[in-house]
């Protein structure tokens, strides 16, 4: 991969982490306060909210975090390596989490707000909408890297024959250099002398 673009990418990553420091620290204190202010059913469920939410929080740097580990492999070519697995079970195991985690959110908004006078049928049914896609998005994220790492195993399976293949032949070569006679076997043996074969001798 081209070096400025992995550095426009490592950019935006950075850019991704202040982001998430600033909305753990900020946003969703403010967020979970108007909450609470907004709707008497919320009011119980300020603190949950936020710590699920700077637990959400969490994990996308973490994810990030390895994010920018694949891309520096990527620099490198190694990113189809087994280098990089433990990179992307990181990134698997927290968008996991953090969907666990919207799941949660969603349920406990749900059943919380459902029989709240003091807040709208537009602004419940909005908020639920909004939850939804936000889950639906996280699951896809996982299924695609799922598929990520299917290809990556097949990549180093691929990978592994051509190693072993090419490990074979240079063995069968200096084998024959060294008896002219012998020949590679269908059988899975080796190599076996052609004239013992023949009766020649």
């Amino acid at each position: 991969m081209n070096k400025w673009v992995l550095l426009g990418l490592k950019v935006i990553i950075a850019l991704v982490w202040l982001a998430c420091l600033w909305s753990q620290t900020f946003a969703a204190p403010i967020l979970s306060e108007a909450m609470a202010g907004l709707y008497s059913s919320q009011v119980a469920m300020r603190w949950p909210y936020l710590i699920m939410g700077i637990l959400f929080l969490v994990c996308v740097e973490i994810a990030f975090a390895a994010v920018w580990r694949l891309l520096s492999l990527s620099g490198s070519g190694t990113v189809f390596t087994a280098t990089a697995m433990p990179c992307v079970n990181w990134v698997l195991g927290c968008a996991a989490i953090a969907t666990a985690l919207t799941v949660l959110v969603s349920l406990c908004f749900l059943i919380s707000g459902w029989h709240d006078a003091t807040m709208q049928a537009m602004d419940y049914y909005t908020i639920a909408l909004v939850l939804g896609v936000a889950i639906l998005a996280e699951i896809g994220f996982m299924l695609l890297m799922v598929v990520m790492k299917g290809r990556m195993h097949l990549f180093q399976r691929r990978q592994l024959q051509v190693l072993c293949s090419d490990a074979r032949m240079s063995s069968c070569s200096d084998m024959q250099a060294r008896h002219p006679f012998a020949y590679e076997s269908y059988d899975g043996f080796g190599l076996v002398d052609v004239r013992v074969v023949t009766g020649i001798v």
